[in-house]
């Protein structure tokens, strides 16, 4: 197996900046949200920084290294890749003038987050249009799409939820978002959790990318 990276292995338990997942993370998401557009996208830059795997992964494929069963390439790029039906194989030439062949060629590059270029929010975007900033739509603070019955979480919702979007503790923000505005727009049947409540279940018991149980806090308006 030959892996490529675009740049340098990068080991780390989380692919969050710790200060984003400690004590001090309310510190560092009134910064994000007291700040512009600008900087806020600088911070995610920052924070996320890309790629890596966890130590536990990293061991698995240094195993492998030493045993000769995978190659792993760091600055590497593909410049092209072609598909051989006679052969049913590919080959792919490197940035680095190497040429491999390959019976797979399996792409985990991550995707491009831009509303535009999407299929259907793009669509949305040309009916309804928002401002956008690098790609991401400027929601509100309940992370709706103006004033139309939509609201957005993920990525997606960067902008708002801020680097942790994708990770446990954004998600909890975003539903809780949702669910408050749902809840006055009379959408939700049935009785609602009060903030104090919702934010209290970060008390539970959590996974992280360790598979490990991991105790997370949680100080009711932490959401």
């Amino acid at each position: 197996v030959d892996l490529l990276l675009r740049r340098d292995r990068r080991v780390k338990q989380y692919d969050l900046g710790l200060h984003w997942m400690g004590t001090g993370r309310r510190d560092c998401r009134r910064e994000y949200e007291s700040s512009p557009l600008e900087k806020r996208m600088a911070i995610q830059k920052e924070v996320r920084d890309g790629g890596s795997i966890t130590p536990e992964l990293d061991a698995v494929i240094s195993d492998l290294e030493t045993k000769g069963q995978v190659h792993l390439h760091e600055w590497t790029e593909v410049v092209s890749a072609s598909f051989d039906p006679s052969t049913s194989s590919w080959t792919v030439a490197l940035n680095t003038n190497e040429v491999l062949e390959a019976d797979y060629l399996i792409c985990a590059t991550g995707a491009l987050v831009d509303v535009a270029s999407d299929p259907l929010l793009g669509t949305l975007q040309e009916i309804h249009p928002l401002k956008l900033h690098g790609g991401l739509p400027v929601l509100s603070e309940s992370l709706q799409w103006g004033r139309l019955p939509v609201h957005l979480m993920g990525n997606l919702a960067a902008l708002e939820l801020g680097p942790d979007a994708v990770n446990m503790a954004g998600a909890a923000r975003g539903a809780l978002r949702i669910s408050k505005a749902l809840a006055v727009a009379g959408l939700l049947e049935g009785p609602h959790k009060s903030e104090n409540q919702v934010g209290n279940m970060g008390n539970q018991e959590s996974r992280g990318r360790t598979g490990k149980n991991a105790k997370t806090e949680g100080h009711g308006k932490e959401y």
